[in-house]
């Protein structure tokens, strides 16, 4: 484009007046089209000295009314010659237009080199996102930040971690090193500024460093390469915060407020109502099954150890501080007594009997003890240490937490708590394996899937659902397929709770939801356990099955004559051992075995009966000697 067809309209109407000596050339920006200016203006300025006349530049007009630029340009141009074609532009001019013309282009291609380094930067830019995109992918199927594998070999198998869900990432690693022992350890830890925070489990090791940040959006990729180079370091891993909500609810309404030194045995519906619908435990109370012997710890935000309730039955063996680094499982105290789930739990399991103190434990001659591991960021290591603690003197572990059931969160154990469970029911309780009962999830209102649960759904727990004190379903019950049995707790607001043990040494009619039915479970394992120890973690399952007594459960979705139902299934196990989907979510009772067991062959020594055998009489047939189906 020429500069003639770019100046406004009232420059390009006078060409006849423009100096007949001044080169019109291509303002197009280019540099030929800047030197041209500039060699112009230099040669204008040689004839001007020639002539030794000093003249002044005559002016030259601009119309106000125009903001066009190139009108600007137009006026600034320098009048190497008066209109008739005299030459009179001084040399102080002629200096003073080349300035300008310099000035001029010197702006215009500052104006392309910004413009141009910034589509560089455009592109730069998003070459590094897709850099840093494709890192984290690779970093997040690798496991969350971790090492390059990502996974646990355990005999040529690899434990591939299934679940996304996760938080911010901690400034706690999980680290496996698998050779050298414990000075090996605190040596790698030192040189690469950890600390060795001991033993998750066998060759697994808690790492913390202060110089990184307790709470940040982006791994820690400097320290977590430099792990990935030391080939004394079989598997890593940045610790991520993982978002665990307890499986009890708020009522709609105020709970009735009670005397809290007052005796509830009278009020506990769900353990002494005698028509069928309890838990049935009497009979083996009576015959002095209490779960002596056996070990029940919770897993949850602690555990008041001095509760006048509770601090008889209480092993600081089986408890632990996973969040403080302690032995002492004691909840943290706030306003509102937000950490009192873990003492509520536990003496659902273990308050002592004939204290003159608040309630009854199912088994209420076991030991308990308290985990606290909720109380904090809940990463795939502190997972991995409550389920994994003296898995040798520990019997049942009961956990009533879980991922958030919103119906949107599918999430389960990591690398190291998918370890954990699985050398607990390989190694613990001296190779009978280690009981993990799980509370299904209160997701009912959501529409959640407990499938979509991985500890509910693990082979290595036992799941638990609730039945209300009418023996519906609750309104938070979830439908699936892994929940294994049922027992009582909260219905409506019009229906009674579960009553036990609260903060403040004090008593609580209110404990709702599966929260109040995992530990009534455990309670009855003990039960079980005293009466049998050399059952393993898969007899109890089955002793489940068989013993779970569907009649009492009148939730309109059974259907009558048939018992099927049209809300959730249960996974039976066959006399021959074999699993299969069968009827509905059943009550957890020492009573008969399910409808589709009736016509099968009875244990040697006993007549056939559609009702087999009792908890009790079960534990016992098994004590001498009898084998399970």
């Amino acid at each position: 484009m020429k500069f003639e067809d770019q100046m406004t309209p009232q420059c390009r109407q006078h060409p006849s007046q423009r100096p007949s000596d001044v080169r019109w050339t291509d303002f197009g920006g280019t540099g030929q089209n800047s030197r041209n200016l500039r060699r112009t203006a230099r040669k204008s300025a040689k004839l001007e000295r020639r002539q030794q006349s000093s003249q002044a530049a005559p002016e030259v007009s601009e119309d106000p009314t125009t903001t066009s630029p190139f009108q600007s340009c137009c006026s600034r141009v320098p009048a190497i010659g008066s209109a008739d074609g005299s030459d009179s532009a001084s040399s102080d001019a002629s200096a003073s237009a080349s300035w300008t013309f310099r000035w001029q282009n010197r702006q215009c291609h500052r104006h392309r080199w910004v413009a141009v380094l910034y589509i560089v930067a455009v592109v730069l830019v998003g070459a590094i996102s897709e850099v840093h995109c494709d890192a984290a992918l690779s970093s997040r199927s690798s496991g969350d930040g971790g090492s390059s594998s990502g996974t646990v070999a355990d005999g040529g198998h690899l434990l591939e971690d299934h679940y996304e869900g996760g938080g911010h990432y901690t400034h706690h690693w999980a680290v496996h090193i698998p050779e050298g022992g414990s000075e090996q350890v605190e040596r790698v830890a030192e040189e690469h500024g950890f600390i060795n925070h001991g033993k998750i489990l066998d060759g697994y090791y808690h790492f913390e460093h202060r110089h990184v940040q307790r709470r940040s959006v982006n791994p820690a990729a400097p320290h977590q390469r430099r792990l990935d180079e030391d080939d004394r370091i079989h598997w890593s891993q940045q610790q991520r915060a993982k978002r665990r909500a307890k499986r009890d609810f708020r009522p709609l309404k105020s709970p009735y407020l009670i005397q809290l030194n007052d005796p509830k045995w009278p009020e506990m519906w769900y353990l002494n109502r005698g028509n069928g619908l309890d838990m049935n435990v009497i009979p083996a109370w009576k015959e002095g099954v209490t779960g002596k012997g056996v070990v029940v710890t919770i897993l949850d935000d602690g555990l008041e150890s001095d509760h006048p309730d509770l601090e008889h039955n209480y092993d600081p063996g089986a408890s632990y501080d996973v969040n403080g680094n302690d032995g002492d499982p004691m909840p943290h105290y706030d306003l509102t007594d937000s950490n009192r789930h873990g003492t509520r739990c536990a003496g659902e399991v273990a308050a002592t009997a004939n204290n003159s103190k608040c309630a009854v434990g199912i088994a209420y001659g076991a030991r308990v003890g308290g985990v606290r591991m909720l109380d904090g960021d809940v990463t795939d290591v502190v997972e991995a240490k409550s389920l994994g603690l003296h898995s040798q003197h520990i019997d049942i572990y009961s956990a009533s937490w879980g991922p958030d059931d919103d119906g949107k969160t599918v999430d389960g154990p990591g690398d190291m708590a998918t370890r954990a469970f699985i050398e607990g029911v390989r190694k613990g309780r001296g190779g009978k394996g280690s009981i993990f009962i799980w509370a299904s999830g209160n997701g009912g209102r959501e529409h959640d899937n407990c499938n979509c649960d991985g500890y509910t759904n693990s082979i290595w727990t036992l799941s638990i659902s609730s039945a209300s004190q009418e023996g519906l379903v609750p309104w938070f019950s979830e439908m699936c397929s892994s929940t294994l049995a049922t027992t009582y707790s909260s219905g409506n607001t019009n229906e009674k709770q579960v009553i036990t043990t609260d903060l403040h040494h004090s008593c609580t009619s209110s404990h709702t939801g599966t929260s109040a039915s995992a530990p009534l479970a455990a309670g009855i394992a003990a039960l079980v356990l005293e009466a049998n120890r050399n059952l393993t973690w898969r007899d109890l399952q089955h002793i489940v099955v068989r013993t779970a007594k569907p009649g009492n459960l009148k939730d309109p979705s059974w259907a009558k004559k048939r018992r099927r139902p049209t809300r959730f299934a249960l996974l039976r196990v066959r006399p021959d051992g074999r699993g299969r989907h069968g009827p509905a979510s059943s009550h957890l009772e020492d009573r008969p075995g399910p409808a589709d067991l009736r016509n099968q062959r009875a244990p040697p020594g006993q007549a056939n009966s559609p009702t087999h055998q009792s908890y009790p009489a079960a534990a016992r047939g098994a004590l001498h000697g009898r084998q399970l189906p």
